[in-house]
């Protein structure tokens, strides 16, 4: 597939996520996809994403899925994942 498709795509989700959270939740499973992607800034974008719509319920599952995502990462990427992780866990204060 086009990655600048895929890079766009992604791009328009974390725009419709500020005034349509649910259309992006509803794409979970795509997203997390992207996170397997050679290119660093769709993996990127993906994570930015998923740190805007975890809620209560999925954060346990995503925190799982991130950590298991960063022990095969390295550098920068896997401080970027970690630091997705530390977000998450402190928003709207679920830990």
């Amino acid at each position: 597939s086009d990655q600048n498709l895929k890079y766009l795509g992604l791009v328009g989700l974390v725009k419709l996520m500020k005034s349509n959270i649910k259309s992006v939740i509803d794409l979970r499973d795509l997203v997390l996809k992207c996170l397997n992607d050679d290119d660093i800034t769709i993996r990127t974008k993906s994570l930015e994403l998923l740190a805007g719509i975890v809620s209560r319920k999925s954060l346990v599952d995503l925190v799982h899925h991130l950590l298991g995502h960063a022990k095969h990462s390295e550098g920068s990427y896997r401080d970027e994942i970690i630091t997705k992780i530390l977000y998450m866990c402190k928003k709207d204060k679920y830990s």
